[in-house]
């Protein structure tokens, strides 16, 4: 079992826990590409692409030469070059995945869609980067930071993501995971959009895997991360649905 993912560490991390329980391999991982903006770059073509060097020199730097800062990371999964590769020294490229029809299972989340804003040129809606604030070490200027995406915006760019890696790769299985909003108790917006967007999401011959509620039990400090059994339930549930279909 091939697999690729997209969306954020919880489609990344259920591959693991896949691989780890049932076996396979994670052959491409696609992080931190909010739907829009993979599609305007990657598949409509129609948005700039800013200068990698151009933003680097502005970021925090590392703390020694063989360290790489998060915000170039963050980057480099934003261009083509290193698409796919996240976390992978023998992984594939993602474009390269999809035309060569190398994956079986492809596994995507709404996290990114759900919480990332872009920074971009000021009055251009038309293009845009995902970096945190913090990043930078004189501020982001002169690029302003977008809005977050609208649910039903959100929807249908991941449809047309997953459309875009269906007519590549007919014959892979896909799996989306809607992010659980039990996790964001006192943020009443997020929560809204989240359930908003998971009442919109329908995809054709996929598993849609619902919020689940995460268990205390299960919850990390960081919302955006669990504690290994969710992940395992959640492969579980995809190899159940594998079986039975």
């Amino acid at each position: 079992m091939r697999i690729m993912t997209f969306g954020s560490c919880l489609s990344r991390a259920t591959a693991n826990s896949y691989v780890r329980l049932f076996g396979g391999k994670v052959i491409s991982s696609v992080y931190w590409n909010r739907s829009d903006a993979f599609l305007g770059r990657f598949v409509d073509q129609t948005w700039a692409e800013y200068g990698f060097e151009g933003i680097l020199s502005r970021t925090q730097p590392a703390g020694s030469a063989q360290e790489e800062t998060l915000a170039r990371v963050i980057l480099k999964n934003q261009y083509a070059a290193h698409l796919g590769l996240h976390g992978l020294p023998d992984g594939v490229q993602a474009l390269e995945v999809l035309e060569q029809q190398l994956a079986d299972l492809v596994i995507v989340d709404n996290y990114v869609d759900l919480s990332a804003r872009l920074l971009r040129s000021p009055g251009d809606a038309q293009d845009g980067f995902f970096l945190r604030d913090f990043d930078f070490t004189d501020g982001h200027q002169p690029w302003v930071v977008g809005d977050y995406l609208e649910p039903q915006a959100a929807v249908l760019g991941t449809q047309r993501v997953m459309d875009f890696f269906k007519t590549k790769m007919p014959k892979a299985r896909f799996v989306f995971i809607n992010f659980p909003h039990n996790v964001y108790q006192g943020h009443p917006r997020r929560i809204q959009r989240t359930i908003a967007y998971e009442q919109l999401f329908s995809f054709d011959d996929a598993l849609v895997i619902p919020c689940i509620n995460i268990p205390v039990a299960f919850q990390t400090p960081d919302k955006e991360h669990f504690k290994s059994p969710q992940y395992h339930f959640y492969a579980g549930m995809i190899y159940d649905h594998l079986l039975r279909n």
